[in-house]
């Protein structure tokens, strides 16, 4: 049923892994892009509070791969 949709729209809360905000992360969309080959993808990006307690972002090699 999620596979090889039109179109997937996936709403993050934080560019990195925050497992306590009970959302999925930018970084962690780039896998289920992949498993879900949707034609076309769009991310949302919320807030990213969490991320500014971070120095450095660890999700760019994962962009690369794409």
């Amino acid at each position: 049923m999620l596979w090889n949709q039109d179109i997937l729209i996936l709403g993050t809360q934080n560019y990195n892994p925050h497992p306590e905000t009970g959302m999925i992360s930018v970084t962690n969309t780039y896998n289920l892009i992949r498993r879900w080959n949707a034609k076309e993808s769009f991310i949302v990006h919320y807030s990213g509070i969490q991320d500014l307690e971070e120095s450095k972002n660890h999700g760019l090699e994962d962009l690369q791969s794409l």
